[in-house]
């Protein structure tokens, strides 16, 4: 598989001139985390979409004792995670299936990855979802009428109320078909408050296509916990050494 890791993002909200995926959470940067649970996955490339800060990032991960060579992918400028996928498109290898990861969201782990990554000959979008009791600010599921397969991912500020008391949430974490995906991308629009491409719009490309959307549910919601602010961060760090405490006293 290839696995795109999209870091571009500035980290405004962290009020810190760090980089924002290179903060730490249990000592070391949140981009390492991601990169390593990347490689024990085995994939055929690793490329990390960066912008200003890719000097910094590089740095960091060029001493990993991984066995994959890591790929850098300019995105400049930033404007939103369809245009980082669009950006590092032309390196996919279209031969093989493609994952999509985050930068700042260090915990995922290689079970739920493994789990949403079921390979397929077909055209296909799998997307990792998760129930929350508060889903404000995130994307929701909706689902078709069988329950099985996802008809639409609609933002928040979209969505009318019986959408909106949805729990189901997109994760943003994806696995797709590549020549799919490069498809997909290049039709994303970006008529919206912020003038930016989003990535989610691929499963309306998808549906429009009648390719099944496949929802993956993850049974642990603290490990699609992103950082966006130094609450968050503390607040994921807490989980990290909970975990790590449970773990070493096993």
């Amino acid at each position: 598989m290839n696995i795109v890791i999209l870091a571009a993002g500035k980290g405004s909200r962290m009020k810190s001139s760090l980089t924002k995926v290179l903060h730490q959470i249990g000592g070391k940067p949140m981009i390492t985390h991601v990169v390593e649970t990347a490689a024990s996955l085995r994939p055929k490339k690793i490329l990390v979409v960066v912008s200003e800060n890719r000097k910094e990032i590089e740095n960091e991960l060029k001493n990993l004792n991984i066995n994959f060579q890591i790929k850098f992918v300019d995105q400049k400028p930033t404007l939103g995670t369809g245009h980082a996928v669009m950006m590092a498109s032309p390196l996919l290898d279209e031969t093989c299936n493609t994952l999509i990861l985050f930068g700042d969201v260090p915990l995922i782990s290689p079970g739920s990855l493994k789990k949403l990554c079921k390979e397929s000959n077909q055209p296909f979008l799998r997307v990792l979802t998760a129930i929350v009791e508060n889903p404000s600010g995130y994307g929701r599921i909706i689902r078709d009428g069988n329950e099985k397969l996802i008809k639409k991912c609609i933002e928040e500020k979209d969505a009318n109320k019986t959408e909106r008391n949805t729990k189901e949430i997109n994760t943003g974490i994806m696995y797709v078909s590549t020549k799919n995906l490069i498809d997909w991308v290049d039709k994303i629009d970006n008529k919206n408050e912020q003038h930016e491409y989003y990535l989610p719009q691929i499963i309306s490309h998808a549906n429009n296509e009648n390719i099944s959307v496949f929802p993956v549910l993850t049974t642990d919601v603290n490990e699609i916990l992103g950082v966006n602010s130094s609450l968050q961060k503390s607040n994921v760090e807490r989980i990290f050494q909970k975990k790590y405490a449970k773990e070493f006293c096993e």
